[in-house]
């Protein structure tokens, strides 16, 4: 596996030298994705198209997140461009790291966040087949990223990088009858619906169980088509 590595180097207030790391991987498996053939732009304007208003609501879940759990280092799984990033107290955090499938979007998210106090640490790769060799972290960010995924392969890989005090912020998207993909005008998203399912709550809270992680608290969020994104708060089980 080849390693493409940026750096930037950048004085602090204190003085001393910071590292921005951007490491892109290549991935073991080549075949395509449909994820990779998606535009950022098109991705924003889809999700925050006041009929979806997933980007914004997203935002406000992660935002609430940071600052409650104050977390010193932050995993975030289908990190797109970064959205909610601008959140994170960049003096309480030391490293973030952002894992997506899709190379475009981590440019976009390292030229938003690269000159942050903290290491932003962007790696592209399929989270659930290749070896990302992600360090432990406080706080792991998983929103619409199991509805692509083999949830019982995600999520233990996603235990192993958690500690007995990290958290674990879930959001699933409940589609109450409408298409998962909603109509927005940008066809490219379309395209997701034949690699997406919708998340059944019971066998989410099972497979969570199955793993040795508790569900503390949940919350509904409505959305103006009909649908609803549902967050659940989640540590490792003593």
């Amino acid at each position: 596996m080849t390693t493409r590595l940026r750096r930037r180097r950048k004085r602090t207030s204190s003085g001393a030298i910071r590292m921005i790391e951007n490491n892109v991987y290549n991935r073991k498996d080549k075949s395509a994705n449909l994820w990779e053939g998606i535009s950022c732009d098109d991705y924003n304007r889809h999700m925050k198209d006041p009929a979806v208003f997933q980007s914004q609501t997203l935002g406000e879940i992660f935002k609430k997140c940071a600052q409650e759990i104050q977390p010193k280092s932050v995993l975030v799984l289908g990190c797109t461009d970064g959205n909610g990033f601008e959140h994170i107290d960049e003096n309480i955090t030391r490293t973030v790291t952002g894992i997506d499938i899709n190379k475009s979007f981590l440019d976009k998210c390292f030229d938003r966040f690269g000159k942050k106090k903290y290491a932003l640490k962007l790696v592209c790769c399929d989270f659930e087949k290749d070896d990302c060799k992600i360090e432990t972290v406080d706080f792991v960010s998983c929103a619409l990223f199991l509805e692509y995924v083999d949830i019982e392969k995600t999520f233990d890989k996603i235990k192993s990088i958690m500690k007995p005090t990290s958290v674990l912020n879930i959001v699933i998207q409940r589609n109450n009858d409408n298409e998962f993909v909603s109509e927005t005008g940008i066809k490219s998203l379309e395209s997701l619906a034949a690699i997406a399912a919708e998340i059944n709550q019971a066998k989410l809270c099972s497979y969570l169980e199955k793993s040795g992680i508790t569900v503390e608290s949940s919350e509904i969020y409505n959305l103006p088509n009909g649908k609803d994104l549902i967050s659940y708060c989640c540590q490792v089980s003593a």
